[in-house]
């Protein structure tokens, strides 16, 4: 790792900076997030790659699913995937930006941006967000990462990225970026450590 060439740092959010809650066995959810890669679930897919709104998806999204659920309940069950930030999240960050420009590159949709939301402010303490469902593409898929290159406008070893899933650590990797792979907040905290101490 050539933390001397880092000057931008970018962070998964779900199990970097918060937490993700498991789906019960019991959900109707559950089988639907678990083979949101199988052409009969690319509502999902769909929705966080930005191709349908929110209403699109609350409405199309049992059918294609083949859920017995009201719009509004897939709603509440969708929001209640996103957990609460992780309580190291707004000290680690705070410290950071002193230092580094922050940022989050996240497989994620409006529902649970808008749950972050409810849960704290802490968002405000990164300097640019690029949501797949705002960039139009998913991690691994190599033009996430250069939307973020091309965004901040610097050599792509400059930038530290974080996630807890080995394939977009290796696709961030192949971009050219140094990037690790950390899996909850001790983790994420432990990786900091020398940027800590530089910031």
């Amino acid at each position: 790792m050539q933390y001397d060439a880092i000057t931008h740092i970018l962070f998964d959010l779900g199990n970097v900076l918060v937490e993700l809650n498991r789906i019960s066995s019991a959900s109707e959810l559950c089988p639907a997030l678990r083979a949101a890669d199988q052409p009969e679930f690319a509502i999902v897919s769909d929705y966080e790659c930005g191709r349908v709104s929110t209403e699109t998806f609350l409405i199309e999204a049992p059918r294609a699913l083949g859920l017995d659920i009201s719009p509004d309940v897939l709603q509440a069950e969708f929001k209640r995937i996103v957990g609460e930030w992780y309580p190291q999240t707004p000290e680690l960050l705070n410290i950071l930006r002193k230092s580094y420009k922050l940022g989050c590159l996240s497989n994620t949709n409006p529902m649970h941006i808008e749950a972050l939301i409810e849960r704290g402010p802490h968002l405000d303490l990164l300097h640019d967000c690029f949501y797949s469902h705002g960039i139009g593409c998913m991690k691994p898929n190599p033009e996430s990462y250069q939307c973020v290159i091309d965004a901040w406008r610097i050599p792509p070893q400059q930038i530290l990225f974080i996630d807890d899933r080995a394939e977009n650590v290796e696709g961030a990797t192949q971009a050219g970026m140094q990037a690790i792979e950390a899996h909850g907040p001790e983790a994420v905290t432990n990786v900091m450590k020398p940027l800590l101490k530089r910031a």
